[in-house]
């Protein structure tokens, strides 16, 4: 009952942003499920941390790997909710979502393609870097579905779905 075709006087939205709405939720779940699991490496967690500060006894190498363990996942699963409530604000035709997603989904497909660049030039490896053929293309995955769902919310099929309307905050 919540869709906007159910609603009377509530256009349903125009193919382009519905797609745009699940490319958005999907790359979000991409983006967490790759941080959940970076972040259940521990051995690794603990081999970058003992790296960077040596002088850390074991229990105080247990103590923030755990914490970074747990500050991540609560920041997936915050980052993850937040995705999906502008997507899904953005789908019934707030324009003020629609601005965040573009800003966001901006500064993503900008940091990724920088990022795919530096490694192909081997910047990242210079810098001590470490990624993987997995890495790699689940960041192309990444970057591509920001793009796509980018492009989509603002293609012309879509812009009359987010004129200004009066009311409340969709």
């Amino acid at each position: 009952m919540n869709r906007p075709e159910d609603r009377p006087g509530v256009a349903a939205p125009p193919r382009p942003v519905v797609v745009s709405r699940w490319l958005w939720i999907g790359g979000a779940v991409l983006s967490a499920g790759r941080s959940v699991v970076r972040l259940a490496d521990r051995r690794a967690l603990v081999d970058d941390l003992t790296q960077a500060v040596p002088q850390l006894g074991q229990d105080e190498v247990d103590a923030a790997v755990s914490g970074t363990v747990l500050l991540g996942l609560l920041l997936c699963a915050l980052v993850l909710g937040g995705y999906v409530l502008l997507a899904n604000r953005m789908a019934r035709g707030a324009n003020w979502a629609r601005i965040v997603l573009g800003v966001f989904g901006g500064a993503s497909v900008l940091f990724g393609a920088v990022g795919l660049a530096a490694f192909g030039a081997g910047v990242t490896t210079d810098l001590g870097f470490q990624f993987g053929a997995l890495d790699v293309v689940v960041g192309v995955a990444g970057l591509l579905l920001d793009a796509a769902a980018l492009t989509l919310m603002f293609v012309p099929a879509a812009a009359g779905y987010f004129q200004r309307r009066p009311g409340p905050l969709r």
